[in-house]
């Protein structure tokens, strides 16, 4: 997999979850942050290894935002 499009699979993923969060099911916003959780280490080999400089940077920053995000967000709606 390249790094080029994991940045934007990032990307994407984080835009759901800010915009789109309550027209999905917390079921499947259950399953990506396991998958993530599961797949954690591929993935940042994959940024690690990267030879793009510029990608490997906005995939750095973007990935742990990502954990975060969807982290808080399923939290939050499951304490409602």
């Amino acid at each position: 997999m390249d790094v080029s499009f994991l940045s934007g699979q990032f990307e994407l993923m984080l835009n759901l979850v800010k915009n789109y969060f309550e027209h999905v099911e917390i079921k499947d916003w259950i399953m990506l942050e396991n998958v993530i959780k599961n797949k954690k280490s591929y993935l940042e080999s994959i940024i690690h290894n990267s030879e793009k400089p510029i990608i490997k940077k906005k995939a750095k920053e973007l990935f742990p935002e990502l954990i975060y995000k969807l982290k808080n967000s399923i939290k939050i709606k499951l304490n409602m």
